[in-house]
Formats: structure tokens, C-alpha cells, sequence
């Protein structure tokens, strides 16, 4: 890069690229990012100029909607989570932020299309978090800059759990698989959601998964899966929900259930 700024990538093959401008900041996050869209073809490509911005800061207050006797609100986190890659910095950790003790939080250097999801007590959930009359926590909301100073996020202790065990097609009980509990809903199949949950066997070879939002899930038994390079992967989850059991989870409660174990190899 040269001192005015400019730059150049030589040897560039053609098609469709995606330019990041960052100015670094502290914790490996960018004080300001900027990024434009390039198509490269045979001739090249024209001049590319990259605008950086330092990014958004939302602001506001948790609420927590139930019993909150004795659960102080320090305990209560959020984070933003990207729902376009090509509007965050790579390497660039997850903005994040821990209620105040008197509920307050503010996150800053927020960027592009962002959802918020959220760390609590068991038997909480992160039920929205309204920001510019958005459910942030259902659909992306488009982070520029300023600040925005009234987001309201609801936590609510009626999170549900599932539990049981799984038989093999013989109907003997299994004692190696991993469950996958997702949404009905595709929409809430994307990383980092709190409808999807993975449970593993203890040594008697039961499953527990805990505090999941109220709802419709599928529940698929699976002999084997790859954390790494399947997990939160739509596909996969399409392609399980066919033999997967749904499960009805209402507020508050626990279900227990057996499921028959899919084999995939």
C-alpha cells in the first residue's frame, strides 16, 4: 500500500471479488472497515475506491420478562453475528457486550447485516431484541454507523429442554450418536442460532439438550457426524428432516422422548 493510500493486486484472475479496507483497532477489531464489490475480467478491472466507516454502536436496555429474583443482570450477554461474510473483516472476532448492572449495554463496531443472539442463566433465552422496529434476533438488521441509542432485548426464563434416548432399528438402545434439534422453521438455520442444538450421550446413553426457545423442532438421531464441517450446514439439516421426529417444546417445559437412530453411512 502506498502512502496515499492506494493499492494494487497484480495477476488477478477474472470474475467476481469482494475488496475489505480495515483500519486495525484493539482485540483484533477493526476500528473502521469498508468493503466493495469487483468484477475482474480479461482487460482488468476499473479503479476501486474503498470508503471505511468506524461502524454502529447499539445501545440500550435488557429486559427480563419472568422470575428474576436473585439473577443479576451481569449474567445476561449479547453478541452480533454476520449474516453476509462479505461485510466482515476476516479474523475479526464477534462484537459483544455484558449488561450493566442496572440492565444498560452498548456494543460497538457493528458493520453490514448483522443478527443479535444472546448468552444467559439456564433456563433463559434471548426472546428479541427490537432494534428500528426490527426483530434483530429473527432477521438481519443493516449496521452502518452512529449510535442507536433504544434497543430493547427481552430475556425469558420459559426456555424448554429435550431429553431421552435412542434405539437402533433392532430397537436395542444406542449408545454412540449425536442428536441435531432444529427449527421447522428454515429460516432460523444459520450459524450461531439458538434454535439448533446438538446433544451427545452420557455414559448410560441419554441425551439432554436445555434451554431451548419454546417452539416446533425436528429431532434427528444420527450414527455419525462431523462437528467441523456439517454443523449449522442447511443441507444437512434438509436432509435429515424427512426422518427426523418433531417435537412440540412449550414454554417452560422438559420432554422427554426416544428416538430411532438414522444411520448414514
Amino acid at each position: 500500500m502506498t502512502l496515499d493510500g492506494g493499492f494494487t493486486f497484480s495477476k488477478v484472475p477474472p470474475g467476481d471479488y469482494v475488496l475489505q479496507g480495515i483500519v486495525g483497532g484493539p482485540r483484533g477489531r477493526p476500528e473502521q472497515f469498508g468493503m466493495q464489490f469487483v468484477t475482474v475480467s480479461v482487460s482488468g478491472a476499473p479503479p476501486a475506491v474503498i470508503r471505511t466507516a468506524p461502524g454502529a454502536t447499539l445501545a440500550g436496555r435488557v429486559i427480563l420478562e419472568g422470575d428474576a429474583t436473585g439473577v443479576p443482570f451481569e449474567r445476561f450477554g449479547l453478541s452480533a453475528q454476520p449474516a453476509d461474510w462479505d461485510h466482515v473483516s476476516t479474523g475479526s472476532e464477534a462484537p459483544s457486550a455484558i449488561a450493566e448492572e442496572d440492565g444498560s449495554f452498548a456494543m460497538a463496531l457493528l458493520f453490514g447485516p448483522m443478527r443479535i443472539t444472546g448468552s444467559a442463566p439456564s433456563g433463559w433465552w434471548l426472546k428479541s431484541v427490537h432494534v428500528g422496529g426490527i426483530d434483530a434476533t429473527d432477521q438481519p438488521f443493516h449496521f452502518t454507523s452512529g449510535l442507536l441509542p433504544d434497543a430493547t432485548a427481552v430475556f425469558a426464563d420459559t426456555g424448554a429442554s429435550l431429553a431421552g434416548s435412542v434405539v437402533d432399528e433392532r430397537g436395542s438402545p444406542a449408545k454412540s450418536y449425536s442428536v441435531l434439534i432444529f427449527s421447522v422453521d428454515r429460516n432460523r438455520w444459520w450459524a450461531a442460532s439458538g434454535y439448533v442444538m446438538l446433544a451427545r450421550p452420557d455414559d448410560a446413553g441419554r441425551f439432554a439438550a436445555a434451554t431451548l426457545p419454546p417452539g416446533e423442532y425436528l429431532a434427528a438421531a444420527v450414527d455419525t457426524f462431523d462437528i467441523l464441517s456439517e454443523w449449522l450446514d442447511p443441507e444437512v439439516l434438509a436432509s435429515l428432516a424427512p426422518r427426523a421426529q418433531r417435537v412440540t417444546l412449550p414454554p417452560d417445559g422438559a420432554i422427554t422422548t426416544v428416538l430411532e437412530l438414522i444411520r448414514r453411512q
